[in-house]
């Protein structure tokens, strides 16, 4: 009977992927959230738990693609294994009754970055700072355990009332013979926030993330982003022709070593990009006006 209840919900919602069902014996459905490249997304309620949690589900379309199916696992395997408080958590992906799903982490009451710079423009530069700080504190914790994000822009990003950032939407891990999965999710990434190396196809590793970090930083600082177009193949060239213009050339309150930290972040050579995370959060956390003990470890 339970099982009715949740196919007539479907049915009322207007939601046409069957799969959900396989979902309906532990989970209540509240409400879709969006789909995003193949990935359908509902907040639903854990009857187990209580807890309102997010499934992301595989489209219909999506997985009759084996190599999209793969990477779903990959990419949820890689999440799961993360945890730490400013990463939202996911389980690793299962595949009942045909469909392929993972539970994520819901954020009560936090705000969607994306939104947040849609609604306000650029951000005070302490408070871009500060966001940045949660960040790299995030991808330092991941890149030490050996998992990459490859995909980080501003929807991946939550933040509470309390201005704290909370990051999702992981990962790849780093090994070699994952290397295929690792260009492949570069494929699907937003071009706007992609490293060179992403986008000409060669091998990401961590310092794509920084890139990524850069770019979301520059659009905060700025109200725009770096090198804008919604072709990849113009941005691979605008990229490779310099860096943009420095943040405090668009804001003049913006610090000019926050400048220039934001261009180190988003040198087209990932060798000369800046990448020690310790010493980026540092200089992050002094921008911000973090307190020490506000420093992760």
């Amino acid at each position: 009977m339970r099982g009715q209840f949740f196919s007539n919900a479907v049915a009322r919602l207007g939601i046409s992927n069957p799969s959900l069902r396989a979902l309906s014996s532990r989970y209540s459905l509240l409400r879709p959230m969006g789909v995003s490249r193949g990935v359908e997304s509902y907040l639903m309620r854990d009857r187990q738990s209580g807890d309102v949690v997010c499934a992301r589900v595989l489209s219909r379309s999506a997985s009759a693609d084996l190599t999209q199916v793969e990477l779903f696992h990959i990419q949820a395997g890689a999440a799961s294994v993360l945890n730490h408080p400013g990463v939202v958590g996911c389980t690793v992906a299962r595949q009942e009754g045909g469909a392929h799903f993972a539970i994520v982490e819901h954020k009560q009451g936090c705000d969607n970055l994306r939104a947040l710079l849609d609604r306000e423009g650029w951000l005070d530069y302490r408070r871009a700072a500060s966001i940045a700080y949660d960040i790299t504190d995030c991808l330092d914790y991941a890149h030490r355990r050996g998992v990459i994000h490859l995909g980080l822009e501003p929807g991946s990003v939550q933040i509470a009332t309390s201005g704290k950032a909370f990051l999702g939407g992981f990962g790849m891990p780093i090994d070699p013979i994952l290397a295929w999965a690792a260009r492949a999710r570069s494929i699907c990434c937003f071009p706007q926030y992609a490293s060179p190396e992403q986008l000409t196809g060669e091998q990401p590793d961590s310092r794509s993330d920084l890139y990524s970090l850069g770019a979301l930083l520059f659009e905060m600082l700025t109200d725009r982003l770096p090198f804008n177009s919604v072709d990849a193949d113009i941005i691979k060239v605008r990229q490779s022709q310099g860096a943009p213009r420095p943040p405090h050339a668009y804001c003049d309150d913006v610090p000019e070593a926050l400048s220039e930290l934001t261009l180190g972040l988003l040198a087209a050579d990932p060798d000369t990009r800046r990448q020690d995370t310790g010493s980026l959060k540092m200089a992050l956390a002094g921008m911000a006006g973090l307190q020490p003990e506000g420093l992760a470890d």
